[in-house]
């Protein structure tokens, strides 16, 4: 009986295949496992940074806007107990601060017009906020000026910023002011919606 001479190195190699196979086996295993525990990891760690909630930069926002030009409107206002208000010529206060401050289009590449004030405590008693017509440099002299106005409060339960209060007022010349709100804010850090008023009230004036 003729004997194949290669058979010796097959049985070999089906040897080594064997071998190999049982190696490789638990590797691949593993590598899946590991690639499987990844990716239910990922989307945990994803879903806890997108429900974190977001810091909490102050207690009361206001904000102002009005049309786009070169008119400058100036937002101001009175907390309770303060000595003079806040605004451009005053930017800081024991509790609110002017975070912005528009001069219309001068150093300003931006069309929009805003400026807002955000108070890191809100103690409790009256505030009023107010909008000044500071200056106009429009051409064809000045015009009348619809400011629209945006009160907002934090909402420890929510996390975030809630509008409490929406209003526009109208300011005909430079040198004129308006009386945005007033209001009454409770011990309990909540604004007395029904104490929301605009009663012209002079904050400039020395106290």
């Amino acid at each position: 009986m003729k004997r194949n001479r290669n058979s010796h190195f097959r049985n070999d190699d089906a040897l080594g295949v064997a071998l190999g196979d049982l190696t490789m086996n638990p590797l691949m295993i593993f590598f899946f496992l590991f690639v499987l525990m990844a990716a239910l990891l990922v989307p945990r760690a994803k879903l806890n940074d997108d429900t974190e909630p977001p810091p909490q930069l102050g207690k009361l926002h206001v904000e102002i806007e009005w049309p786009p030009g070169n008119t400058d409107i100036d937002l101001w206002i009175l907390p309770p107990g303060a000595a003079k208000p806040v605004g451009f010529s005053n930017r800081g206060g024991p509790a609110c601060d002017l975070l912005r401050d528009d001069l219309g289009t001068a150093n300003d590449p931006m069309p929009s017009n805003r400026e807002s004030i955000m108070c890191r405590a809100a103690p409790a008693g009256e505030y009023t906020i107010t909008a000044y017509y500071y200056a106009s440099s429009i051409l064809e002299g000045p015009v009348p000026i619809s400011v629209i106005a945006i009160i907002s409060l934090w909402n420890d339960r929510l996390n975030r910023y809630e509008r409490v209060h929406t209003t526009t007022v109208e300011l005909a010349k430079p040198k004129e002011y308006a009386t945005i709100a007033s209001f009454l804010m409770q011990d309990d850090g909540t604004i007395d919606t029904g104490s929301f008023n605009t009663i012209e009230r002079n904050i400039f004036e020395k106290r």
